[in-house]
């Protein structure tokens, strides 16, 4: 504030008709107030870098079936709606406005653990984040070929919008 302070006095002495300098100090002010009080949410948005590394549990298979190769396709247990439950909108996101859909691509082991979780598609550090943390604590039902279970390789969309209920 002694800034503020400074800028208005400077301009009120520097010309005897000190209207111009004024006003552009009172616009100044009025940007400086307006940046201090935004700067909650939106510095923590911009600062938000990923707490995870690039992938999440990275495990190796000698083969790795796409989901049009099985006959039995992984499903999260409780289905997606049981996925989507577990995922919590972050605050500062929410505030700042950020929204969209973040493709999270992962191996679903023969155990039915999500592997290899890495984000395909992203939006913001603090809701790709989210999305991978989302799908690394969800239980999944194996992929199925010829009567086996087989590693199969996933994506699937987690939307964060300004709709969602915070959990």
């Amino acid at each position: 504030m002694h800034v503020l302070y400074k800028i208005y006095d400077a301009s009120r002495s520097t010309q005897t008709n000190g209207f111009l300098p004024r006003v552009v100090a009172l616009l100044l002010i009025g940007l400086l107030v307006l940046a201090v009080g935004c700067s909650g949410s939106q510095e923590a948005v911009e600062n938000a870098e990923s707490q995870y590394p690039t992938v999440l549990s990275p495990e190796s298979f000698d083969t790795v079936y796409s989901v049009d190769a099985v006959d039995e396709r992984p499903e999260p247990e409780g289905g997606m709606s049981a996925l989507l439950d577990r995922v919590n909108y972050p605050e500062a996101a929410r505030q700042a406005g950020v929204t969209g859909r973040v493709m999270v691509a992962f191996i679903i082991a023969p155990d039915g653990r999500a592997t290899n979780i890495r984000v395909a598609e992203s939006v913001h550090p603090l809701l790709d984040d989210e999305a991978r943390r989302a799908v690394k604590e969800s239980a999944f039902t194996s992929g199925l070929l010829d009567g086996e279970v087989v590693p199969v390789q996933v994506e699937l969309p987690v939307t964060f919008d300004q709709s969602m209920t915070i959990q």
